[in-house]
């Protein structure tokens, strides 16, 4: 599970950067604040949906851009189940599928 203590490891970084911040807050601009952890959770999310993505595709999961096999009423079921079992990455995958598809299929602009 080298993919899971990646994610572990950036989680780590990211909580490391936030105590960091607001432990020296009075300190800095909030701006400048602001960008830091943005930019940091950013990386943070885009570690954690590679690792994902990559251990799913390794599973067998792939087609989610090709209509014909996953349809876009497909991925929102699964978005719904990932809400329901409260899991994070997978809602942000999902929600990121569909709204590619969305965006590439002309539905949304």
């Amino acid at each position: 599970m080298a993919g899971l203590k990646t994610i572990q490891q950036g989680a780590y970084l990211l909580a490391l950067s936030i105590k960091s911040y607001r432990a020296n807050h009075k300190h800095y601009p909030r701006t400048l604040i602001d960008e830091m952890l943005a930019s940091d959770l950013a990386l943070f999310v885009e570690m954690a949906v590679r690792v994902s993505l990559f251990e799913a595709h390794n599973n067998g999961k792939s087609g989610w851009w090709i209509e014909e096999e996953c349809t876009i009423e497909n991925l929102e079921k699964l978005l719904e189940k990932a809400i329901n079992n409260k899991d994070y990455i997978s809602i942000i995958n999902y929600s990121a599928m569909i709204y590619a598809r969305n965006n590439v299929d002309g539905k949304q602009l």
